[in-house]
């Protein structure tokens, strides 16, 4: 543990920093090093090549946690790292805690965080490729405000690949928003964006929109639902094909439809993507449903999820969110004639 003296010795250099803070961030003193406007620390740019306080980590161009005479309780948001495993000049090391005021947080913030990303982006992508076609700050906050309002706020964790995907398409979304009428943006080309984004050329912006589509069909910019022929391809899967003279697999199949609907609307397995829960719903059915003779040679769980190419765990993970909201789904079910057992 850091002692008395040495934590007040750390606290008074920080007080005598922000005393003697005088130049604005972004202004380099006669030394040709910016000073950060909150403790008076050097600004070095990081990655995104915004100016980041060497010593608080705030960065240049946001608003501090307050005045730069605040005292020691004002400075909370600082801690030292050191301790039992790292005293000595590790103790001397500030850090920025996840500091943020509330309205770091919003969606506009976000929003913003986003944008200024974007426009880096292109900064950078038109040092490599200068045969790219600059486009205005426009089209990335449209890009930002796509993002931002219609994946972000359904709070799931996307891998690079699936984000980059998704940024790719909406892109694409906001130039041929921003080109009516025609001539007024510049559209670029898929492969272009495909380039801009580091992605494979091949299939990344129609992965993006699939991924959209998956999320939520009423909270994307996609309104396109692929429920009826998903199902309809579960089924077929499986054999239960209508066929003239034969059986009709209609009245299950509407079932799993209104599943997928019901799941909806009751906000129920929505972290999970549409297409697992279409796949959910279309074995429930077909595993319940009352009707036995009517598919017969169904075969095993494992035998279903290898014919519609949907790994396992993806499946049961809905599966297991409707066993525990029984009294939700169970109601439904029973008026198709399903008894829910799970």
């Amino acid at each position: 543990m850091m002692n008395a003296a040495r934590q007040a010795e750390l606290w008074q250099g920080l007080r005598a920093a922000a005393a003697e803070a005088a130049t604005p961030a972004g202004s380099p003193p006669a030394g040709g090093v910016a000073a950060c406007q909150h403790c008076g620390g050097d600004l070095t740019p990081e990655v995104s090549g915004l100016p980041t306080c060497a010593e608080c980590g705030a960065l240049g161009d946001e608003p501090g946690p307050g005045p730069a005479s605040a005292d020691a309780t004002s400075m909370a948001h600082l801690r030292v790292k050191g301790g039992p495993r790292g005293g000595g000049a590790a103790a001397a090391r500030l850090t920025r805690d996840m500091f943020r005021s509330g309205e770091r947080t919003t969606t506009e913030s976000q929003i913003q965080t986003t944008f200024r990303n974007l426009l880096n982006k292109q900064k950078n992508h038109l040092k490599e490729n200068p045969g790219w076609h600059p486009l205005p700050d426009e089209v990335f906050m449209l890009t930002a405000r796509y993002y931002n309002i219609h994946v972000q706020q359904m709070k799931i964790v996307m891998r690079g690949g699936h984000k980059n995907s998704v940024m790719g398409k909406l892109l694409l979304l906001a130039c041929q928003e921003l080109a009516r009428p025609p001539g007024t943006c510049h559209i670029p080309r898929a492969e272009d964006i495909c380039t801009f984004f580091d992605l494979p050329v091949r299939g990344s912006l129609a992965e993006g929109e699939a991924y959209m589509a998956g999320l939520d069909k009423h909270c994307t910019v996609f309104g396109q639902d692929t429920t009826d022929a998903i199902v309809n391809s579960m089924f077929a899967h499986m054999g239960f094909v209508d066929r003239p003279g034969g059986p009709s697999f209609a009245p299950p199949r509407a079932c799993a439809v209104g599943l997928v609907e019901h799941m909806r609307t009751q906000r129920l397995a929505l972290d999970s993507m549409l297409l697992s829960r279409q796949a959910a719903a279309s074995w429930l059915v077909l595993s319940q449903w009352p009707d036995r003779d009517l598919l017969a040679g169904l075969g095993t769980f494992a035998d279903f999820c290898a014919k519609a190419k949907i790994r396992d765990n993806t499946i049961k993970n809905v599966l297991q969110k409707l066993a525990a909201y029984r009294s939700i789904v169970a109601p439904m079910l029973a008026q198709h004639g399903v008894l829910y057992a799970p």
